[in-house]
C-alpha cells in the first residue's frame, strides 16, 4: 500500500468514526493535523532518502597522498579531501582559504590573507603554517611538471592568518601555478615517509568531504563523509566512488542503480529506457585534437594547406566521435574563443581533389585514435602506425615523425609555449624567432594580457601551415537525474570536477 493510499483511508475511517459521534470539534482538530503532517510531507517528501552520491570509477585507487598519486580518480578524491589554494570554477578563479590577495608583478610578490573560520576535519585551526609546509612537500615530492613551478618559491609567514610569496623569476602564470599548492596539516605530513600507510595519512582534511574508509566486501569502495568543520554547508552526507573492473560493468551498474553516475569522454551506448534516466553533462575543456606535421621532414606547405581545407570535420566529429565535442580550425574551440575574448576563425572552402602524397601518420593506441587514424587513412590516403604511450612520448622526444595525430591539454590561462617553444616540446620544429619572442613576453612582461596574447600567438602558429585542427572533444557526466547541484560547465582538468562538491544534492 502507498503511503498517499494509507493517509486517504485512514482520513476516509476517521472522519466516518467522529460524524457518527458528532464530535465536530476533534474533526476540526483531526483536520488541523492533517494539514500540519500534509506540510511536512511536501517539505521533507522523503525523510528516509539516503543523502549519498555515488560514483562509477574505473580505474584502481591504492593512494590519496597529495602529489603522489598516480590517475585521474586518485587526483579527483585527494583534491575533495584536499583543495588547492586557489582552484578555477567554470573559468573563474576562486579560493577556499583566501579572503584577499595583493598580486605585485613587478616585485615577484603575491600577499595572501586567509578566512579566519579555517579548520581541519579533526578541529585544528588552519594557518599559514600550513601552506608554507604544502609548499615545502609539494618541492619534496610532487612530479617534476609541478615541482619546476615552485623551485624559485618561498613563502615567509607574517601571522596565522597572513604570509607572502616571494619567487625569483618574473612569472605572469604565478598566481594560476597555486592552483597545484594544497595547505597540507602540518602536525599530520611532517610524519610522512615513503613507508607511511597511505589511507591513514589522509583521514584529516580541509575539504568539504573527508576520508571515512575503504571497503572491500562486494566492490573496492572508497567512502568519503562530510567534513563536520567545513565552513559551508554540505548537502550530501557522504561520497562513494565505488570501482567496477571495465565500462560494462560500469554502465550495469548504473542500470542496477548501485551508481548514480560516472565521468569521461567516449559516449557509452545506453538502453531507451537508461537515457530517460540520465541528464548529459558536456563540459568544454581547454584541450584540442589535430595532426602535428614535423617541419624538419614535411616541407609541403601547400599539401598540408590543401589536406586542411580538404577534411570534413563534421563527419568526424558525427562518426567518430558522435557528435559530443566542437570543431576546432585553430587551438582554440568555439567555446574557448568566447571565453579567451578572441576572435573566430574564417573557415577555409574545401578543395575536391585528394592530395596524392601520403603521410605516414603516429598515434595512440588508446582512446579514439585509432578509430580516427583509421577514418584519416580510408578517407584521405594517410597512412598511420599506432603506439603505446612510452612509444610515442620517446617517438616526440626524438622528433622520429612526419605526422602526428595527437591530443593537446593546454591549460588555462593557455600555456602553448610548452607545445610550441623551442625550450618546450617544439612539436613542429619550429626556428620561428618572433614566436618565440611571444613565448618569453608572454611569462615575463608584466603588462601583457596573457589571455589577449594567446590569441596572437595562435595566429601566428597558423601562419606556418604545419598543423590540422580537429576537434575538441566533451568531457561528459552521465549523472542520474536525481543529482542536483552539478553545474559545472567548463573543466582545465578533470580532476577539477568536483570544486564545488558540497552544492551536489540528492
Amino acid at each position: 500500500m502507498s503511503f498517499k493510499k494509507f493517509l486517504r483511508d485512514t482520513f476516509l475511517k476517521l472522519r466516518i468514526i467522529f460524524f457518527k459521534k458528532k464530535n465536530y470539534f476533534l474533526f476540526s482538530f483531526f483536520i488541523f493535523l492533517s494539514f500540519f503532517f500534509f506540510s511536512l510531507f511536501l517539505i521533507y517528501p522523503n525523510p528516509s532518502k539516503e543523502k549519498v552520491y555515488k560514483e562509477g570509477i574505473t580505474e584502481e585507487v591504492s593512494i590519496l597522498t597529495p602529489y603522489l598519486t598516480n590517475n585521474e580518480t586518485e587526483k579527483t578524491i585527494s583534491n575533495i579531501i584536499y583543495p588547492s589554494l586557489f582552484e578555477f570554477y567554470n573559468g573563474d578563479l576562486i579560493s577556499k582559504f583566501v579572503e584577499k590577495y595583493f598580486w605585485n608583478k613587478e616585485e615577484n610578490t603575491l600577499e595572501i590573507k586567509i578566512y579566519d573560520n579555517l579548520f581541519w576535519s579533526d578541529g585544528e585551526p588552519l594557518t599559514t603554517e600550513d601552506i608554507r609546509f604544502g609548499l615545502e612537500f609539494l618541492k619534496k615530492f610532487a612530479p617534476n611538471e609541478i615541482s619546476k613551478f615552485f623551485k624559485d618559491v618561498e613563502f615567509k609567514i607574517i601571522n596565522d592568518k597572513q604570509g607572502i610569496f616571494n619567487y625569483k623569476n618574473q612569472n605572469n602564470y604565478f598566481l594560476y601555478n597555486l592552483k597545484y599548492l594544497k595547505p597540507l596539516p602540518s602536525k599530520i605530513f611532517s610524519k610522512y615517509s615513503p613507508n607511511f600507510k597511505d589511507f591513514d595519512l589522509v583521514k584529516i582534511g580541509s575539504g568539504p568531504f573527508v576520508l571515512k574508509e575503504i571497503s572491500n566486501s562486494d566492490k573496492k569502495i572508497i567512502i568519503l563523509e562530510k567534513n563536520k568543520k567545513y565552513k559551508n554547508p554540505i548537502f550530501l552526507e557522504e561520497v562513494r566512488f565505488i570501482y567496477y573492473p571495465n565500462q560494462r560493468e560500469l554502465i550495469n551498474g548504473l542500470i542496477n542503480k548501485e551508481i548514480d553516475g560516472f565521468f569521461g569522454f567516449a559516449y557509452p551506448d545506453l538502453t531507451p529506457g537508461l537515457k530517460k534516466r540520465i541528464k548529459v553533462y558536456r563540459i568544454i575543456m581547454p584541450r584540442v585534437i589535430g595532426l602535428f606535421f614535423n617541419k624538419d621532414k614535411v616541407k609541403e606547405e601547400k599539401i598540408i594547406e590543401s589536406l586542411n581545407g580538404l577534411i570534413d570535420r563534421e563527419k568526424i566529429l558525427k562518426e567518430i566521435f558522435q557528435g559530443e565535442g566542437e570543431i576546432s580550425y585553430g587551438i582554440f574551440s568555439p567555446s574557448l574563443r568566447k571565453r579567451l575574448k578572441i576572435e573566430d576563425l574564417k573557415i577555409e572552402k574545401r578543395e575536391e581533389k585528394i592530395p596524392t602524397t601520403t603521410f605516414n601518420i603516429f598515434t595512440s593506441k588508446s582512446y579514439i585514435y585509432p578509430d580516427l587514424a583509421r577514418y584519416l587513412k580510408e578517407k584521405y590516403n594517410l597512412n598511420y602506425t599506432l603506439l603505446n604511450s612510452e612509444e610515442l612520448n620517446n617517438l616526440i622526444k626524438n622528433k622520429d615523425y612526419e605526422v602526428i595525430l595527437y591530443g593537446l591539454n593546454y591549460n588555462y590561462p593557455p600555456e602553448l609555449f610548452y607545445f610550441w617553444s623551442q625550450g618546450g616540446l617544439n612539436l613542429n620544429s619550429f626556428k620561428n624567432q618572433f614566436l618565440e619572442k611571444k613565448f618569453s613576453a608572454i611569462l615575463t612582461n608584466p603588462q601583457i594580457d596573457i589571455f589577449k596574447e594567446n590569441g596572437e600567438i595562435e595566429k601566428e602558429i597558423l601562419k606556418e601551415k604545419a598543423n590540422i585542427f580537429l576537434i575538441n572533444p566533451y568531457y561528459l557526466g552521465i549523472l542520474d537525474k536525481n543529482i542536483k547541484g552539478f553545474d559545472i560547465v567548463f573543466l582545465n582538468e578533470f580532476n577539477e570536477r568536483f570544486v564545488k562538491i558540497e552544492n551536489i544534492k540528492k
